[in-house]
């Protein structure tokens, strides 16, 4: 099974602890109720999030799945200057850190 969250909601600058904190909270229920899903986070719209929210993201995601977070969280459509923040925090702290795939790209065929 696996549940994409959609990060923006008409802000593109995620910012703060109870921001991160729905999402969060959201993600570790469904990892703890279906051990096998994955969640899908879109960063689609967003272009920037703080130290604060990322760490309160990432970090219980860390506790919770350990080093497997990689095969059951996925960043997607994130942009180089978020990718780099949520990298940076995880670094800091030590976190294991979850998947990132490349933003979708634009064809205009």
């Amino acid at each position: 099974m696996s549940t994409t969250l959609k990060l923006f909601s008409g802000n593109e600058f995620l910012g703060g602890r109870h921001v991160a904190f729905v999402i969060r909270t959201e993600a570790c229920k469904l990892l703890t109720d279906n051990p096998k899903s994955m969640v899908f986070l879109d960063f689609d719209g967003v272009r920037g999030v703080s130290h604060s929210f990322s760490d309160e993201l990432l970090s219980p995601l860390s506790d919770l799945l350990g080093p497997d977070v990689s095969k059951h969280v996925v960043i997607v459509n994130c942009d180089d200057t978020v990718k780099k923040d949520l990298q940076s925090v995880a670094r800091l702290h030590d976190l294991n850190q979850p998947t990132f795939e490349p933003p979708k790209e634009l064809c205009f065929c």
